[in-house]
């Protein structure tokens, strides 16, 4: 049944991705596109069905269905990770989403593809956040792009990630037995593994890292189903689940080596039928990076799209990179789940390591440093990787089965391949090792322990074959820290600050009341105060807006949550702009009102502070400040302050309105 779901899901993905792009090629990225699509394919499934029409009448299987679920939930792994679900969604039900990234771009550059009736390369410059909306993959945008459509909402796109979560303990395991992984081990990792915090969190929210941890598993294990099975339909699956992969991330596309070792041997089945397997490539090659790297290399000569502010990323070398990584990898993961001495650790770095973290060889990651402070008291869906528990987890295992290894253990009856089957399968579980290293090589990024969330997975396969494994599982100091994991999962995700499962606001708002002077409490408060106003931040900016205005200039520094100024979706149209764009670009697009800002009043703007270059170009465009606003972006960045601003009216639209006036003046009795 699993392998029904995921090829669902892979199908369906693949169908979105391919709709966007060609919809966009046409201008009809639209109601009536989607409409279309959905027809069709609507139509293709029922007639598939017609064709493999189950043998099985519904009332059985719903019988069978309900017999499975009571046996398999009935137990304490499958229960708590059940629930562990249940209540991630319910947070996404409850909750808007707040993820930064998808609020600053992800979802806005949607929204102007949609209101453009196309994808197409929106205005942008080097001072601003707007390049990320045209360079970045396009994955989950395009799956997101006919809910926005649909629902003019963003409430419903973590439906996204929950499914992709729900997918996740089926695929662990078919994915682990194939790489030689013992059933009782693989059953308990199955249920265990998605307790990790990033997989988590994200279930019920809108960052895209999780959704593609799916790809990555169906891309490896179609690959070696295909290799049991002779099916070329496993290899087409497997050739679009890495295509969506890729598509998903740029720095996804190291995993693609895994997926070729564990899809080599399998590949002359493709020679079968030769029409539907370039049909399949050519989707797999429309659903990946690739129509991005051409696009920015047209625009920006570059097919990374790197931001220029990222320009020196490129030039990290591999031994500082792997090693300046590794240790931010390991500390981000190993930090305790509650971290109240944040402030001590960076203090004790800032003081007595400092050469650590800033050492000259570490000048192009990304601050010029590395990143093991600024950790956060708990654990955010922003930054957050496997996390304290699993990974604790997963090195008590490796050193339980050290210990345990006994000449029993050694001497298994398990059957082995031929040592040409031995040599491919040992190439498959390490190959993500060395896809981690180019990773680790070539990219310097902050939030490393997120951005390798879709490497997890297949990294920690190898770890778990050890013919001691089923006797860690069993040993009763196992299920007890397993046990601890669940609880663990249970209170980050319960206190979690984007999506809060415990009345927060009214809880910190009276002991912030009966205790003003406590830090702790006043931090907390602070905290829980900005994720959740978050999603709608510029709501106060919005409402100084004059009622029904349809075109706004948006002048944004520093990484601000621009979807708040479209709401309500569909209304309006935002037009990305800059201080160096004239007067006539503006006027051009209808442009009257212009909102301007900043995640923080220290922003610079080249040698020049955000007000000082509002200042000069208010001067040069003779425009009038309505209204301004301090607002609160980013608990740790400060308040920031917000302008909108009125445009002079030309002259010749100020002459037809007087000359409107003075005709209905003569015109009234």
């Amino acid at each position: 049944m699993t392998a029904v779901m995921v090829t669902f899901w892979i199908v369906v993905s693949t169908i979105l991705v391919v709709s966007g792009w060609t919809l966009s090629a046409i201008h009809e990225l639209n109601t009536l596109g989607y409409g279309v699509v959905a027809l069709l394919g609507i139509v293709t499934g029922i007639i598939w069905l017609s064709v493999h029409n189950p043998s099985t009448p519904p009332p059985a299987r719903a019988r069978r269905w309900r017999a499975i679920g009571r046996r398999r939930f009935g137990r304490l792994f499958p229960a708590a990770f059940l629930f562990l679900a249940m209540l991630a969604i319910v947070g996404g039900i409850i909750h808007p989403p707040d993820n930064g990234d998808a609020l600053a771009y992800r979802i806005p550059r949607s929204l102007h593809w949609l209101a453009a009736g196309r994808w197409h390369w929106i205005h942008s410059g080097i001072h601003t956040s707007s390049a990320r909306l045209n360079t970045r993959a396009c994955g989950f945008e395009w799956l997101s792009s006919p809910l926005l459509l649909v629902l003019h909402t963003d409430r419903w796109l973590f439906v996204i990630n929950a499914i992709s979560y729900l997918l996740l303990p089926g695929l662990l395991f078919s994915v682990f037995r194939r790489l030689g992984v013992r059933p009782r081990v693989a059953w308990h990792w199955m249920w265990l593994l998605p307790s990790a915090y990033c997989f988590l969190l994200q279930a019920g929210g809108v960052t895209n890292d999780a959704f593609a941890a799916v790809y990555a598993l169906a891309a490896v294990d179609f690959a070696l189903r295909a290799r049991e099975s002779g099916r070329v339909s496993d290899v087409w699956l497997s050739i679009l689940s890495a295509g969506l992969l890729a598509g998903s991330k740029a720095s996804n596309l190291p995993l693609l080596l895994p997926w070729l070792v564990a899809v080599a041997p399998s590949l002359r089945l493709l020679t079968r039928r030769m029409a539907v397997g370039c049909v399949v490539v050519s989707a797999s090659l429309l659903v990946s990076f690739l129509p991005n790297a051409v696009l920015n290399s047209h625009y920006c000569g570059d097919w990374t799209g790197a931001l220029p502010e990222e320009a020196s990323l490129g030039r990290l070398s591999p031994l500082p990179g792997i090693v300046g990584n590794s240790v931010v990898l390991v500390v981000q993961n190993a930090v305790p789940t509650f971290y109240p001495v944040t402030k001590w650790w960076d203090h004790f770095i800032e003081h007595h390591a400092a050469g650590l973290v800033s050492s000259r060889r570490w000048r192009y990651f990304e601050g010029g440093r590395l990143h093991i402070t600024n950790l956060g008291e708990l654990p955010l869906e922003d930054s957050a990787g496997l996390g304290f528990a699993i990974s604790w987890m997963l090195a008590a295992s490796v050193v339980g089965a050290m210990r345990l290894r006994s000449p029993r253990a050694k001497g298994s009856n398990r059957q082995e391949p031929p040592p040409e089957d031995q040599h491919w399968l040992r190439a498959v579980r390490w190959s993500p090792y060395v896809s981690l290293l180019a990773f680790m090589a070539k990219l310097g990024l902050a939030t490393v322990a997120r951005l390798t969330i879709p490497y997890y997975a297949l990294l920690i396969a190898p770890l778990l074959t050890s013919a001691s494994q089923p006797r860690v599982v069993r040993a009763i100091w196992w299920r007890r820290l397993a046990t601890g994991t669940f609880l663990l999962a249970l209170v980050v995700l319960v206190l979690s600050p984007s999506r809060p499962l415990w009345p927060a606001h009214r809880a910190l708002t009276e002991l912030h009341d009966r205790n003003p002077n406590s830090a702790l409490v006043e931090r907390a408060y602070r905290v829980y105060t900005v994720f959740g106003a978050r999603w709608d931040v510029l709501k106060p900016v919005r409402d100084l807006l004059p009622p029904g205005t349809r075109d706004i200039g948006y002048m944004a520094f520093g990484d601000p949550p621009e979807a708040s100024i479209w709401r309500p979706f569909g209304s309006r149209r935002i037009w990305p702009c800059l201080p160096s764009d004239p007067l006539s670009y503006l006027r051009e697009r209808g442009i009257e009102y212009i909102v301007a800002g900043s995640d923080a009043d220290t922003t610079q703007m080249s040698d020049m502070t955000l007000d000082e270059c509002l200042g000069l170009w208010l001067g040069r465009v003779n425009g009038t400040v309505i209204g301004r606003v301090s607002l609160d972006i980013k608990a740790h960045l400060g308040p920031a302050t917000w302008y909108v601003i009125r445009l002079p009216v030309e002259k010749t639209e100020l002459a037809v309105g007087q000359a409107s006036g003075n005709a209905a003046v003569s015109t009234t009795p």
